[in-house]
């Protein structure tokens, strides 16, 4: 044989070993990929960085929220007028204590949300959805009647100022909420908060108003 029928031999003898390699390795995945890579490529995580695996780039850049209550700034007065009617008073009394309710919750939900992705840890961010159903509720049963008299007018005025005040606040709260999720995160929470209302169904109620 010549060197040249040698070479090739050779050259023949390792691309069948090539390619029964190659076909064994492919053989590993035919079960599929674990469930945490199944979304993409493994990257490997250099040594060292470990402790930030699942943080949200794009969290790095907020200002962090100091844990427990945040100042809420010009918050409308809580105080009850003296010297009302009783329809006016349980009204003024409903009203304080529900926006004193949603914004405890406000206070948790700053102070609980986590500082990693929602892929590292749904979790923790379940328990966000869940603080953020109780927000809801506390409303679910919110109404208010109006009434012609002088003491109706001002509790009226009261009334939104204190749901403008909480509306703002909430709305910051979430854009904070969304800075640190991402878009994706954001919308999963939603899922998870959907989640919650469908675990947790209102009635429907009627309510009959009369003038005061």
């Amino acid at each position: 044989m010549s060197p040249t029928d040698d070479r090739a031999a050779v050259l023949r003898r390792r691309a069948l070993f090539l390619g029964s390699t190659l076909a064994a390795l492919g053989s590993c995945q035919k079960g599929g990929a674990p469930a945490e890579t199944a979304q993409g490529p493994v990257v490997a995580v250099p040594e060292g960085e470990a402790e930030d695996a699942g943080v949200d780039p794009d969290a790095a850049t907020l200002p962090t929220r100091e844990a427990g209550p945040r100042p809420r700034g010009n918050l409308p007065s809580l105080e009850i007028p003296a010297g009302i009617s009783e329809t006016a008073r349980s009204n003024y009394e409903n009203l304080v204590a529900r926006m004193t309710r949603a914004h405890g919750v406000l206070d948790e939900i700053e102070s609980m949300a986590p500082k990693c992705s929602m892929t590292a840890c749904e979790d923790k961010w379940a328990l966000v959805a869940k603080k953020l159903f109780e927000l809801e509720d506390s409303f679910g049963f919110f109404y208010g009647c109006e009434g012609s008299s002088e003491q109706a007018k001002a509790f009226a005025v009261r009334q939104k100022e204190h749901m403008d005040f909480y509306q703002a606040r909430r709305k910051d709260v979430e854009t904070w909420l969304t800075g640190l999720l991402g878009e994706q995160g954001w919308a999963r929470l939603q899922e998870l908060l959907e989640q919650e209302r469908f675990a947790n169904p209102r009635p429907c109620l009627s309510i009959a108003c009369m003038d005061w």
